[in-house]
């Protein structure tokens, strides 16, 4: 089967919906997660092959997507915020970093500038990622991440 994204096939594979592990196997489970989003994102024609592939990806794919599982346990957001959706996104953590890899022509530093502008604005704005905003937070995160790492600008 495969899934449609902005006129683009990808094969469906989303071994990122697992529950969450016990305690006591939690690194484990970690270490396990992150290797079957590793062949995962494989499947997403050699996605590791691509400039912009930074091999932290799919570590913070799993981090997100864990993130986004608790969010989603507190249910709906209650209050409209300029990043909540009026409903959650079709497309995959997983799926949408790829495609941002893919088309997003920027260095691969620019992941590590996600994370940490995802979790600045967590902190100072006490945001609870779920699935209604994880996909509009990584793209601004993404933009300013770009911006800031990879645009060339000119003084004159």
């Amino acid at each position: 089967a495969t899934v449609s994204v902005l006129n683009c096939a990808y094969p469906s594979a989303h071994p990122l919906r697992a529950p969450p592990p016990p305690p006591c196997c939690e690194q484990t489970h970690t270490t396990m997660s992150t290797m079957a989003t590793i062949q995962s994102m494989k499947l997403y024609s050699d996605v590791d092959k691509l400039a912009a592939y930074s091999p932290a990806l799919p570590g913070i794919v799993d981090t997100l997507t864990e993130m986004v599982i608790r969010g989603d346990k507190k249910g709906p957001p209650s209050e409209r915020s300029a990043f909540n959706g009026s409903k959650p996104a079709p497309v995959s953590i997983q799926d949408y970093m790829i495609r941002i890899c893919k088309y997003g022509y920027c260095s691969p530093e620019v992941f590590i500038a996600v994370v940490i502008y995802l979790a600045r604005f967590r902190v100072k704005a006490k945001v609870v990622f779920n699935s209604y905003n994880i996909h509009r937070l990584i793209l601004t995160s993404f933009v300013v991440a770009a911006k800031l790492r990879d645009d060339t600008y000119y003084s004159n």
